[in-house]
């Protein structure tokens, strides 16, 4: 009876070890995997950091924002550097440094006291001359000259108007294809001056026949004769001219055009004359 409760025993024990067993391989399986699974996982964890390090290394654009006072160089000036071969160059280059023996053959030339004196000579040559040229009243005006010759200026400026005069026997105001003024108009200023301008067109020419006639105060001293320039329509590259009449009764005639074809196509003045 013993021995049957014993093998009972035994047989359960064993089978206990047995399941035991089981349970160790499951768990060492499943532990190895871990392992194997921790070990992967580490190595692609190494690679991928292993790649940010490399990359970080690399980078030389200042990735931390690492200021020259972080390290001790807050007073250490910006400047950029020449590359040594440059500064070499530099230093070799004869045509733009001078040598000792050459400074001292150039300083036996001229002294810092030869050099003053010189100044000093130019200096006081100049201010004679300007002293003198300051003193020359004939090349200079001073300030009542200047304001009588501006208010002589000033009166003829503001006197000089312009009117238009009535025109005659056909003829007509000229304006040009391109737009640009030619206004027949007259003027006198302050010194009695009578100044014509512009152009006209299309109307009767000859010795007593009037173009217009000026105002009283606006007529000539003594009868006067003026050539002017006349449309060279119909004689292509021929320069036409007339010539005009003005009256001491005002009377402002074209006695003639030398263009034969077309004699009143353009007729333009620019006269000046005296009243008095």
């Amino acid at each position: 009876m013993l021995d049957s409760n014993i093998k009972g025993l035994f047989k359960k024990v064993e089978y206990q070890i047995a399941n035991l067993k089981g349970l160790f391989s499951k768990n060492e399986k499943q532990m190895l995997d871990n392992v194997n699974e921790f070990k992967k996982d580490n190595e692609e964890f190494k690679d991928s950091q292993k790649y940010v390090l490399s990359l970080h290394v690399e980078d030389n654009e200042n990735p931390h924002n690492v200021t020259k006072e972080q390290v001790g160089l807050s007073d250490v000036e910006n400047i950029k550097q020449a590359p040594l071969n440059e500064f070499n160059a530099h230093v070799l280059n004869t045509d733009i440094h001078v040598s000792k023996e050459k400074q001292t053959e150039w300083d036996k030339k001229e002294t810092v006291e030869g050099a003053q004196q010189k100044a000093n000579d130019v200096h006081s040559k100049s201010k004679a001359e300007l002293d003198e040229h300051s003193r020359n009243t004939d090349i200079h005006v001073n300030i009542d000259e200047k304001e009588k010759w501006n208010y002589v200026y000033n009166s003829i400026s503001k006197a000089k108007t312009w009117q238009s005069p009535t025109l005659l026997n056909g003829w007509k105001q000229y304006v040009p294809s391109d737009g640009s003024p030619q206004n027949l108009q007259f003027s006198k200023n302050v010194q009695g001056e009578v100044e014509i301008i512009g152009s006209m067109y299309g109307g009767t020419i000859g010795f007593d026949v009037a173009a217009f006639i000026l105002p009283a105060e606006y007529r000539p001293l003594q009868t006067s004769h003026f050539i002017g320039v006349a449309s060279s329509s119909g004689t292509p590259g021929i320069p036409q001219y007339h010539r005009t009449y003005i009256g001491v009764d005002g009377r402002v005639s074209i006695q003639y055009s030398s263009n034969t074809s077309n004699p009143s196509e353009f007729i333009t003045f620019g006269f000046k004359f005296s009243t008095r």
